[in-house]
């Protein structure tokens, strides 16, 4: 799963990428360094795999109360009190995870568009 999930957000970026080669090419050409493309990309891939961190956490806790709610009202037998519990350190460390994944997953396509010459990308 951290394998397809990783490849998706790598190939997201790098469509990204392609899409704006024009624009990187006008950023290169009015003095924008190779650095500052590559920034630009990993920050987009890690805004992107922030979102999606944080939005997975709060479907999974409105998710779970829901799933708790129907398990109890299908088992007659149910333990007392809350059968699942939300561990703030765990969403914290999934939420860094999922930061790192899109670091991890962003420097293919970043590397590829600081290697974009401005003299090509203007031409396409």
């Amino acid at each position: 799963a951290l394998l397809i999930s990783a490849g998706g957000v790598m190939n997201s970026i790098l469509m990204a990428v392609f899409e704006r080669i024009p624009e990187i090419g006008i950023m290169r050409a009015i003095g924008a360094s190779k650095a500052d493309i590559f920034r630009i990309v990993i920050e987009e891939s890690i805004l992107i795999t922030g979102i999606g961190g944080a939005a997975g956490i709060i479907i999974a806790l409105i998710g779970s109360g829901i799933i708790e709610r129907l398990l109890r009202g299908l088992t007659p037998y149910a333990p007392p009190g809350s059968v699942i519990s939300f561990e703030p350190l765990l969403a914290i460390l999934c939420f860094i995870f999922s930061i790192l994944l899109g670091i991890v997953s962003g420097i293919y396509p970043a590397w590829r568009a600081s290697k974009v010459s401005p003299i090509e990308a203007l031409r396409s």
